[in-house]
Order: structure tokens, then C-alpha cells, then sequence
């Protein structure tokens, strides 16, 4: 198990155990804490819950991501009766889960991150499983982009080379704005897009390169006033932050190698960054992180990395940014007056005309420095993104990109809706389907 070191910048703070959120650093207490929240969760299996009270090979890999990021072998993490590990359920659970792409990719960062061996986890050679799901010829893997991410993350994280094909299909599947889409029609996302970074920089694309510049327009774009983000900044339900969304920008921003202090580009103003964001969103007593006021088992699995500062798994130790590299800046053409408030500026970019033409495949070994990034173009609204309704709601979902064609649904309880004040007929009158990744 690689352990992480932390690396506090020579903050006196940082030695003292106080938490300095001016200067960004990991917030190990609070990483902690949730973690601490997250071993009450695990099941006599040694899985741990999503939704519902029964493990799930999804959520169990998030959690498994978590331990790592604050540096616990998640092998040592046992039930206290049974003695059962994370690994122990993942094994029982290996060839169903990797039947769809996205578990299979998934589940082959998990295996790398547990340091076992990929070619031979629960009975099967997951590698090849994963390896049979790409299309040399095309470049893609599976049927979404949130499954070409974690494939391309899963290439880098074993230090194999991420096929120049597959970095080729993943530029094209960007938006007009700088975001991508969990999948063709669903409309750009935070999520997707943070995933879409990672894989391409993980995959050696420099942090410099236009595609990572104009996805960090993007999210800039959906930066809310209290320094989080949202799942879908187009969403006429409310854009308020959620703790899922604003962890994942935060491992964006992180691999970006751009810094997350207060007075840098991130900072909302006030001392409030992506950091303090997702700070605001944990339990006091618990140590979890809350969706819209309930403690969240998916939040807070997600969750703990960003407060790592850390873009896990590929990235194992949080590296501050050097004060000699030039960070990217938002935009500042202000926003359209088209544009209704509290929507933010890019709503009246339209986003339903398909992905950008690929630029060049060949990438460098090496990240440049970053340059500012230009301005996105402003065009009229579109009735319809990627011809899904404006009015359309996507959930956050526990993300390994292994929903199928038809995708597989699951009902939840719309906590969402009511804290963005729409009003409910009636309790348990309305409810949301919605594709699941976990």
C-alpha cells in the first residue's frame, strides 16, 4: 500500500494541527473524521452500503478510495465481527460486477489501489476483462464517457500507457463550453467534466493543453458564491453545491496542478474556496458529509479525497502548486443580461451540437506551465442539450459509468427538490428515476 506523505508547505499551521484554509492544505482532521463515520457503515461482508443497507461493489470502491487518500491501507479495514475487508467482498463480487465496462474499469482501480494483483482478483484476470470492452479501432471504451475516464485512469494507474486512440475519442466527446457528458443527450456536467480532466492529464496531456483549458472555463462557470459546485449547472431545479460535485472538481483542480487558496483564481470571495465548500457540508458529531442536511454514505465516500486535496487514485500525494507557475483565470466577460439569475453565465452557451473536432493525439510526458485561458463564446440558448429538456433532472450517482444501454434505475427520495424549494405533491408522491453508476 503506498501511504500518502502530506506536504504542508512549511505552514507552522500545518505542524500545529490547525486547519488553514487561506493556504490551502489537506484537512486530514476533517478526512479523518469521515473516515472514522465511513468504518461504522461497513457491513459483516466487509462491503459497504450505497443506498440501500446491503453492500455495493460501487460504493465499496469509493470507500475504498477514501481510506487510501488519508493513507490507511484499506485491507486493514475489517469488520469488527466477521473480519471481512473491503478486498474480501470485492473478491465475491468481481465477476459480476466487471460485467458492464464501467464496473470493470472501476474495479481495476480498486484491485491497483489495494496493490493486489489485476490479472488474478476473485477468480478472474480483471485486466482482460477490462482490456476486452476497448475498441482499438475507435478508440472508446464501452458505452459512456464515465466509463472512458475510468478506463483511462485504470491504464495510468497500473503505469501502463493510456492508448493514443482512446485520449483522441475522449477529446472529441467534449462540448461546446468545455464540459463533457456522462453520456450522449444527458448534458455537460461537473462530475463528468472533473473525470474528463483527470484521465486526460493522467494519461500525460499537458495541464496547459486547450481541451484542459476550456474545461476549466467550464468550471469556473459553475463555481457557485459559497466556492462549490453543483452536478448540473444548467439545472432550472437550483444549482446549489453538493458535496460529491465540488470533492470531484476539487481532484480536477488538483491534478490541473492549480492552486486552491483564497486568493487565487478558485476563491469565491470572503475567504470561501471549493475546500471550505465542502468543509460546510460534514456533520460536526458524525464526521459524515451531508446531502442537503442527511448524513450521505455516497457523499461522504466521494467526498474524503477532495478533502485530501488529492486526485485519487492516480495521484497519491498532494503536491502544492509551485509559486512560479501561472495559473488559468475564469473569464471575465460578464454575463450575458439573456441569462437569468441565479443560472450561471454559461446557460446561454448552447451545447447541443456534438463534440468538438480532435485536436493533435500526440501528448507531452511532461505538464507545461498553465497559460489563462480565453473567454468561451457566448451563444443563444438552446431549447434542449444534446436533445435532453432543460428541465430534466440528473442525480449525483455513486459514478463507475456501468449504467447500460438502457441503463438501470433507482428511486430517491427527492430531497433535492425540496431544498431548492419546489414544492411536493404530497410525501412520497414524487419520485425520480434515475441511471446509477454505483
Amino acid at each position: 500500500m503506498r501511504r500518502l506523505t502530506l506536504a504542508c508547505a512549511g505552514l507552522a499551521l500545518c505542524a500545529a494541527g490547525v486547519t488553514q484554509l487561506f493556504a490551502a492544505t489537506p484537512d486530514t482532521v476533517a478526512a479523518n473524521k469521515a473516515t472514522d463515520y465511513i468504518r461504522t457503515l461497513q457491513n459483516t461482508d466487509g462491503g459497504f452500503p450505497d443506498f440501500a443497507a446491503t453492500s455495493s461493489p460501487g460504493a465499496t470502491i469509493d470507500a475504498v478510495f477514501a481510506f487510501a487518500a488519508t493513507g490507511v491501507d484499506p485491507k486493514t479495514v475489517t469488520h469488527s465481527g466477521s473480519g471481512a475487508s473491503p478486498d474480501d467482498y470485492l473478491s465475491a463480487q468481481a465477476a459480476t460486477y466487471s460485467a458492464t465496462a464501467g464496473g470493470a474499469a472501476k474495479l481495476v482501480l480498486a484491485v491497483a489501489t489495494l496493490d493486489l494483483d489485476a490479472s488474478s482478483f476473485g477468480g478472474i484476470d480483471t485486466l482482460a476483462v477490462m482490456e476486452a470492452n476497448y475498441d482499438p479501432a475507435t478508440g472508446q471504451y464501452g458505452g459512456d464517457v464515465f466509463a472512458q475516464t475510468l478506463f483511462m485512469l485504470a491504464e495510468a494507474s497500473l503505469n501502463r500507457p493510456v492508448p493514443a486512440a482512446a485520449i483522441a475519442y475522449l477529446r472529441t466527446q467534449q462540448q461546446p463550453g468545455g464540459g463533457w457528458e456522462y453520456s450522449t443527450g444527458w448534458g455537460t456536467d461537473t462530475n463528468t467534466t472533473s473525470l474528463a480532466m483527470r484521465a486526460l492529464i493522467a494519461a500525460g496531456v499537458s495541464a496547459a493543453d486547450p481541451d484542459i483549458s476550456e474545461a476549466i472555463v467550464f468550471l469556473h462557470n459553475s463555481q457557485q458564491p459559497d466556492g462549490g459546485f453543483p452536478y448540473d449547472p444548467l439545472s432550472p431545479f437550483g444549482t446549489d453545491s453538493d458535496p460529491n460535485s465540488t470533492a470531484f472538481v476539487i481532484q480536477a483542480i488538483v491534478a490541473a496542478g492549480q492552486s486552491l487558496d483564497a486568493d487565487e483564481p478558485w476563491g469565491a470571495g470572503g475567504g470561501k474556496t471549493p475546500l471550505t465548500a465542502l468543509l460546510a457540508f460534514q456533520n460536526p458529531v458524525s464526521g459524515a458529509l451531508q446531502y442537503f442536511g442527511t448524513d450521505s454514505a455516497f457523499a461522504t465516500y466521494q467526498g474524503v479525497p477532495g478533502l485530501m486535496l488529492s486526485a485519487y487514485p492516480e495521484q497519491q500525494v498532494y503536491e502544492p502548486p509551485s509559486t512560479a507557475t501561472a495559473t488559468a483565470t475564469a473569464p471575465s466577460t460578464p454575463a450575458p443580461t439573456a441569462c437569468i439569475p441565479p443560472l450561471i453565465t454559461y446557460i446561454c452557451n448552447g451545447t447541443s451540437g456534438g463534440g468538438s473536432a480532435p485536436p493533435a493525439t500526440t501528448v507531452a510526458s511532461t505538464p507545461a506551465p498553465q497559460s489563462t485561458v480565453a473567454a468561451a463564446t457566448v451563444v443563444p440558448a438552446a431549447p434542449t442539450r444534446g436533445g435532453r429538456p432543460l428541465g430534466a433532472i440528473v442525480a449525483p450517482e455513486t459514478g463507475d459509468g456501468s449504467a447500460t444501454a438502457g441503463g438501470s434505475s433507482a428511486t430517491l427520495t427527492l430531497l433535492v427538490l425540496a431544498a431548492s424549494g419546489v414544492a411536493l405533491a404530497g410525501a412520497g408522491a414524487l419520485r425520480l428515476q434515475a441511471r446509477r453508476r454505483g
